[in-house]
């Protein structure tokens, strides 16, 4: 049987509805509250992977008293010439820096700002490659979200960092 309602108290059970959250709206929230756990926890997770990479590296450059290699010696020379030329504004050394047929200038000179700030030294240019192992995490994971999912992407970045070549990298300057 159907209930005969009147015209005014449809109107107030309208009202107190609207001002009660529907069952839609509830859904609504809870579901954008687990896109945010989801939002944050993929954050927190990748910061996670970051920061085990970060602290292991810095561990083992640490522990490592051995010095540099013939190549990555001469990366490591590069990077401090470069940060010489800089510091004493010598055009000069900059260029003649810059005109190396063998090593390549951009990673001379990311290395600059963590001189500049830590001192030159070996331990400061291996911060250097913790910039482009962050940049090689973060793009692996946008890279394996946006053709899967997020988990996979957090699955990939922990991956990629993982690998033994990756990791030997990040300790040798080049």
């Amino acid at each position: 049987m159907k209930a005969i309602t009147r015209p005014k108290e449809q109107q107030r059970s309208r009202a107190f509805l609207s001002q009660r959250p529907s069952l839609e709206t509830a859904s609504d929230f809870s579901s954008e509250i687990l896109i945010q756990v989801e939002r944050y926890g993929t954050f927190l997770a990748l910061v996670l992977i970051l920061s085990v990479a970060f602290s292991l590296n810095l561990w083992l450059v640490a522990e490592d008293s051995r010095p540099p290699p013939w190549d990555y010696a001469g990366y490591l020379s590069a990077s401090i010439r470069a940060y010489e030329a800089l510091r004493k504004g010598s055009l000069q050394d900059l260029v003649s820096m810059l005109s190396d047929p063998y090593r390549p200038p951009l990673f001379a000179l990311s290395a600059v700002p963590f001189y500049a700030l830590f001192g030159a030294s070996y331990e400061s240019s291996m911060l250097t490659n913790l910039l482009y192992l962050a940049i090689l995490v973060v793009s692996t994971y946008k890279l394996a979200k946006i053709l899967h999912s997020s988990a996979v992407g957090l699955a990939a970045a922990g991956i990629i960092w993982a690998l033994p070549g990756v990791m030997a990298y990040d300790r040798i300057l080049e």
